[in-house]
């Protein structure tokens, strides 16, 4: 039997609106910083390109000096001797450091607050992370190890600096080697610089905490904590529509272009977890943030990195920006689904969407699912659409999936039953059925077991026919597998077949 009524099934909660995606923003360009870049790139722009190399080229050298002559410590990872931490604190950071940021249109940094010594804490999570540039503050004035994702050491510059850093590589595919790598720099004996940590994971517009991440050192770490804020100015404003984030080399460009970018960095009050947050790591990392946020007056977003992953992928398969706005924090929490899962959701709305606008509408549910009875799609889209606006958006699609149809596509025995019953159905076409039910039930076996036998359906599989064994009831294997291929491909099958199965197994 399927896994519950119709009636009862067909009902898709109605989420609260989704706030602004701080991933789809803008630079702001006004006449007066039109201006300002013109001018500097004649005037600013080459005095600062030349010196920025009089500094580059000797930190690459410096920097590799470092890192070729790192020892390693008895449990395997690098440390700095006294004059490598001398190197990278006062020579790299302080002196090269700073004159690069001067270089950059950042001639000083105003500090607030006084960072605590490692021993009180050992890392330094730098939020929010609203810039590209913040990772030169913070190098500037902290000395410490980052992590980092190991993609990062596609950048020439940037490798050489995290490599004589001492920074703690992430492979998002072996994130286990550096949760074991931090666990032997907390026990080991060797003097160690703090670890600096962005928890957000992503570059994202002004004004809001993302999500943190539940990863390094939120994750492990539960003795105390450092934080810190840095900003710094590209005009930025929120672009529903567009998804514009600054590229490196634009976001260069037009600083160094400006005479003046105003910059700060707040070092906040040690953070220390509670026994409870201790066995907690998620309210752990939510108490981090929200104790941020109190203190820097900064708004929370229940967005995080995967909601730029979706963004951008929705703007890959020809949506608008917006699209991908889901809050994936209520996803997750809420509806319990995953970013793996979002993706294949996102993918076939692209295909619903036939104008590519970023709704879907019940006239694109009746094309793609071409089910024989048109009431049948008016009912589900109706249900789908909670706003009543005659268009779904791929956040209500997601709600719809997983209110809707992710209870059918999780019963294997529901799936089969309903092919049996088909079957059943369409072999059954000349007995002489007339009831409106009947009737219904044999139109849609007929039209959708045709497609299953003849492989007319666009999503079967592309390998070549092979004869199989029948099965019990006269069916072989193949043919069956074709159909499991078509509902998986079009999951809102599932729904529009329930009650039709639900009618034959009662008949």
């Amino acid at each position: 039997m399927p896994p519950s009524s119709p009636t009862n099934r067909r009902s898709a909660r109605r989420l609260p609106d989704s706030s602004e995606n701080p991933f789809c923003f803008r630079v702001h360009w006004t006449s007066a910083r039109y201006l300002q870049v013109c001018i500097g790139a004649v005037t600013l722009l080459p005095i600062r390109i030349i010196l920025a190399l009089c500094i580059i080229l000797p930190g690459i050298v410096l920097a590799k000096l470092v890192s070729l002559t790192l020892p390693v410590s008895a449990e395997g990872f690098s440390y700095h001797k006294p004059w490598q931490r001398y190197m990278m604190k006062v020579i790299l950071g302080r002196c090269l450091g700073r004159g690069l940021l001067w270089c950059l249109g950042f001639p000083w940094i105003r500090e607030y607050g006084t960072q605590a010594d490692v021993s009180e804490a050992p890392v330094v999570v730098v939020c929010p992370h609203t810039s590209i540039f913040d990772s030169f503050f913070v190098g500037s004035i902290v000395h410490g190890a980052y992590v980092s994702l190991k993609s990062n050491r596609n950048f020439p510059l940037v490798k050489d600096l995290l490599e004589a850093a001492v920074t703690i590589w992430i492979d998002e595919k072996k994130k286990d080697d550096a949760v074991v790598e931090f666990q032997k720099r907390l026990k080991s004996t060797e003097k160690s610089p703090p670890i600096i940590f962005f928890p957000e994971g992503a570059v994202h517009g002004p004004g809001v905490l993302t999500e943190f991440k539940q990863e390094l050192p939120l994750r492990l770490y539960t003795v105390s904590d450092l934080l810190l804020k840095a900003r710094s100015s590209l005009n930025c404003q929120s672009s529903p529509s567009s998804f514009d984030s600054p590229k490196t080399a634009e976001g260069l460009f037009q600083t160094m272009c400006i005479a003046y970018t105003p910059a700060e960095v707040h070092f906040l009050p040690v953070y220390t977890p509670s026994e409870k947050e201790e066995q907690d790591p998620q309210l752990y990392a939510t108490n981090v943030r929200n104790a941020i946020s109190q203190q820097m007056k900064l708004n929370l977003s229940q967005h995080s990195r995967q909601d730029m992953i979706l963004t951008s992928l929705a703007v890959k398969y020809g949506l608008p920006a917006w699209t991908g706005n889901v809050e994936y924090v209520v996803m997750r929490d809420t509806l319990h689904l995953n970013l793996d899962l979002l993706k294949v959701l996102l993918e076939r709305f692209a295909v619903l969407d036939s104008d590519k606008d970023g709704f879907v509408t019940s006239e694109d549910f009746a094309a793609d699912l071409n089910w024989p009875v048109a009431e049948d799609v008016a009912e589900l889209f109706r249900t789908c659409d909670t706003a009543e606006r005659g268009k779904i958006t791929f956040r209500e699609y997601a709600v719809a999936y997983s209110d809707l149809i992710r209870p059918y596509e999780e019963d294997a025995a529901f799936i089969s039953q309903t092919f049996e019953a088909l079957n059943r159905s369409n072999a059954d076409a000349k007995t002489g059925r007339t009831s409106v039910e009947d009737q219904r039930l044999l139109s849609v076996s007929t039209w959708l077991m045709g497609l299953v036998a003849n492989g007319r359906a666009r999503e079967r599989t592309n390998s070549a026919e092979t004869s199989s064994t029948p099965n019990r009831n006269g069916t072989s294997t193949d043919i069956i597998d074709n159909f499991k291929q078509i509902v998986s491909r079009k999951p809102e099958l599932l729904v529009l077949l329930s009650s039709l199965s639900s009618v034959s197994m009662e008949s």
